[in-house]
């Protein structure tokens, strides 16, 4: 488990807690218990990690180990959806913010 909290960041206790809710794959076990992840399992584990760190919330992941391949995928889609719609609202705030402070700016240098 040390190579994934290594490769991913997360803490052991995070690990663990993921794995109970089904949010990350069940990982096999070695023939002494110990956790072995795939290379595919760290992949979705940082991509949970980037979906929680960008406001996804938990209890929106819970489960979603227990979903088929079409399903998840049509999980991220929906992801992906929302965050391009974020995105264009934030380009439009953005856009807002240069022009007001160009205003400012502007307004500033006729004083």
């Amino acid at each position: 488990m040390s190579e994934v909290v290594n490769a991913t960041g997360l803490s052991k206790d995070t690990l663990r807690y993921y794995e109970r809710l089904k949010i990350i794959p069940k990982p096999k076990r070695d023939v002494h218990g110990y956790r072995m992840f795939s290379e595919d399992d760290i992949d979705w584990i940082n991509l949970i990690k980037l979906l929680r760190e960008y406001q996804i919330p938990t209890k929106d992941l819970v489960g979603v180990m227990d979903t088929d391949m079409r399903e998840r995928r049509d999980y991220l889609k929906t992801h992906q959806t929302k965050i391009n719609t974020q995105i264009k609202k934030l380009r439009t705030l953005q856009n807002e913010l240069k022009r007001k402070i160009e205003w400012l700016d502007k307004y500033q240098i006729k004083r």
